[in-house]
């Protein structure tokens, strides 16, 4: 069980490999980070998607703080989204991970764009029409 101490809490993250024998050759592997939504986690958000998305990238699902395995909160401070973004760029550093895909479920999709809006080391590119962002480390 992988848990990572961030600067709020203590997160629980799940790393779902691709799976080889689905993959085209050659292909390029990138990464998916899962941000599940308010009350909710990635095995009850993306359940359902997961093995789609195994079938095609390297998965990060992380529990952010106050849901699943990882701390649970006390309350939520106005700055929550600011200190899941901040929670989030600290798993990206420490897995050595320089560029994401983000999928947001529901109120998920503020946490992203608060870390590219927050001038984190992320630049973000966002569709709109979608939940789907890519965020680059600068």
């Amino acid at each position: 069980m992988p848990f990572l101490a961030t600067p709020n809490a203590t997160m629980y993250y799940d790393i779902f490999e691709p799976d080889f024998t689905t993959l085209p050759f050659p292909y390029q592997m990138h990464t998916v980070l899962l941000i599940h939504g308010f009350g909710g986690s990635p095995e009850s958000d993306f359940g359902g998607q997961l093995a789609a998305l195994r079938s095609h990238f390297r998965v990060i699902a992380p529990h952010l703080h106050g849901y699943g395995r990882s701390t649970q909160r006390s309350s939520y401070a106005l700055s929550f989204y600011r200190d899941d973004a901040a929670d989030l760029a600290t798993l990206l550093d420490t897995l050595d991970i320089d560029k994401v895909l983000v999928l947001g479920f529901t109120l998920a999709r503020k946490t992203p764009l608060t870390a590219g809006l927050k001038n984190w080391p992320l630049s973000l590119r966002h569709d709109p029409r979608s939940s789907v962002s890519e965020t680059i480390k600068r």
